[in-house]
């Protein structure tokens, strides 16, 4: 099913209409997708989904109260505004509260959002995607494992005070590890790749990433604890990135105290090597123009060659510092995972060294392929622990010397991103949590190792 632009607002506002609230903001987000699983070179499920929410917010003597309901029957939706009503009525006060979203023009992206091939593709579509790249895999005697997933989002959200935005957007996703089954020693490669046009997705090209990684995947070695020179591929630096993001990058962040920010504005806190934007009206990203709150995202300029910059902010951070709103609040669903606000497109400007330029100048080193199980420790520090995964080698003479096993570092991101020995010249849009970021590779000094696994 499609929901019509003109369908979702005329019923968010109908919903407006009947809430007796002070204020009220209505929150519609709905998907309709399909996903095709594959192991050992098999398709072993296909399977899709269709949902749609509505998230009711209302202010009442400025208490805030919220209630989701999945059912667009409109007598459940007018007993759902009532029921966030009675949780307002047990909320605590908030002063500063000013209301929801104003009515504001929010500038539509210039980059095409919706694709009719993502958007009608099925499982067939999909299985013809698995083919090409399982026919790249089983004649050198390797196996794929993961997905292939497209679909149709729609965001809506709509306030008492006149806001109205909408947007529907496909996007498909792959992901695919590797290996080669039946002979001991060999170890996996992964390869992801994203987008909103499932006909530019090149299931040849991913299984060729995979499959490179894991041929040189084998026989790996141990080695000691300490402190190394790493190169990181992009889907590295994403996982390291979104961590630091969230436990240091926002608002909410620097306002309590926790992050190495606070009070740090102006200031040298990072490597002079990184500069750091979160831009959703970038054409290389994967963006809608406005947040959760319905308020126009706008483009922040978080680090500049190290130096700290602003930082994004929701409404309800906005209030606190005086400020307006740049447009990073979560939704609903994802608030109860991350504290509100954060950045979702994040870029890091590119360098000039290649990937085989960077190994070619490294005596000593790790080239590490993926993170694993990435788990917080502290907060001031953003000092986290983590596996590698998927193909960690040790880099000798400037030159891969051995496959090693999968390694635990423990690393303050405040701490690596500070010791940035240059930047990669291509960017690559990987997956996180909390958004689709832009990043290049990154060859970082005095990265800790403290232990090995046997695998």
């Amino acid at each position: 099913m499609r929901w019509t632009e003109d369908a979702v607002k005329s019923l968010l506002n109908r919903v407006i209409k009947s809430s007796p609230a002070d204020d009220t903001e209505v929150i519609f987000s709905a998907q309709n997708y399909g996903l095709t699983r594959f192991a050992a070179n098999i398709i072993h499920q296909n399977m899709s989904e269709e949902n749609a929410l509505i998230s009711i917010r209302v202010a009442v003597d400025n208490k805030i109260g919220s209630y989701a309901i999945n059912q667009m029957d409109e007598t459940i939706l007018k007993a759902g505004v009532l029921k966030a009503i009675d949780i307002a009525k047990l909320s605590q006060t908030k002063p500063q509260f000013q209301g929801f979203a104003p009515k504001a023009e929010v500038i539509p992206l210039s980059q095409p959002v919706f694709n009719a091939l993502t958007h009608e593709a099925g499982p067939t579509e999909r299985a013809d995607r698995v083919e090409i790249l399982v026919k790249e895999l089983a004649p050198y005697g390797f196996e794929g494992a993961g997905s292939v997933r497209n679909g149709t989002f729609t965001k809506a959200v709509a306030t008492q005070r006149g806001q109205s935005v909408f947007q529907e957007e496909t996007l498909y996703k792959a992901v695919t590890v590797v290996n080669r089954c039946g002979q001991a020693g060999f170890g996996t490669g992964y390869a992801e790749s994203m987008g909103r046009k499932l006909g530019d997705f090149d299931a040849q090209a991913l299984a060729r990433e995979a499959r490179s990684i894991s041929e040189k995947n084998h026989d790996p070695s141990a080695i000691e604890n300490g402190a190394y020179t790493v190169i990181l591929t992009p889907v590295a630096v994403g996982e390291l990135l979104h961590y630091l993001s969230w436990m240091g990058l926002h608002a909410r962040a620097v306002q309590s105290g926790q992050s190495f920010l606070t009070g740090k504005k102006g200031q040298r806190v990072l490597s002079e090597h990184l500069t750091l934007v979160d831009d959703a009206h970038d054409p290389r990203t994967l963006s809608i123009p406005f947040d959760w709150e319905g308020v126009p995202k706008q483009r922040v300029s978080m680090i500049e060659n190290g130096i700290t910059g602003d930082m994004v902010y929701d409404s309800f951070t906005a209030l606190h510092d005086q400020v307006a709103s740049t447009g990073h609040a979560l939704s609903p669903l994802r608030d109860r995972y991350y504290s509100s606000p954060l950045p979702t497109h994040l870029i890091i400007a590119p360098g000039q060294e290649s990937m085989d330029e960077m190994i070619a100048d490294t005596p000593h080193g790790l080239l590490i392929t993926r993170f694993w199980y990435v788990r917080e420790i502290h907060f001031g520090r953003a000092t986290v622990t983590g596996m590698t995964r998927d193909g960690t080698f040790e880099i000798q003479n400037g030159r891969i010397s051995q496959a090693l096993h999968n390694l635990r570092f423990t690393q303050s991101l405040v701490d690596a991103f500070s010791q940035i020995l240059s930047v990669g010249d291509q960017q690559k849009l990987v997956n996180q949590f909390n958004g689709a970021f832009l990043v290049p590779a990154l060859k970082i000094e005095n990265f800790n190792i403290v232990g090995s696994s046997t695998f």
